[in-house]
């Protein structure tokens, strides 16, 4: 199963974890290129970080990539009110280059905590 977990915002956080030979690689886009990106991926599951609209603020672009990126088929929503405590209370550590690179690796590990009850751990 290939899940894709991706931060979305002006540089848009993935995190492409197959869990078949447990390989994981994470990688940071311009937005339009994240958007181009995952038009053109093959994947079993999307998670993707919420926003709240107050967060688009006036950019149109990224509010309309944002609900592109929602209404993709197999897209499961994380809210950060979710997922952060837990990583925070639990010191969760990634090896994520940028910062939304290590959130979309926080919230891939607590999705797959949550749904399968492994912890993927530091990666």
């Amino acid at each position: 199963m290939i899940i894709i977990s991706v931060d979305p915002g002006n540089q848009t956080g993935f995190v492409i974890f197959d869990t078949e030979n447990a390989s994981l690689c994470r990688f940071t886009l311009p937005l339009v290129e994240a958007y181009e990106f995952i038009g053109n991926i093959i994947y079993d599951v999307m998670l993707i970080e919420t926003m709240p609209l107050k967060d688009f603020g006036s950019d149109e672009t990224l509010r309309s990539y944002y609900f592109y990126y929602i209404e993709k088929p197999n897209t499961r929503k994380i809210s950060p009110g979710n997922w952060k405590p837990l990583a925070k209370a639990q010191e969760w550590d990634n090896k994520g280059n940028t910062p939304h690179e290590k959130d979309a690796y926080n919230m891939l590990r607590f999705w797959y905590l949550v749904t399968y009850r492994i912890d993927l751990g530091e990666r």
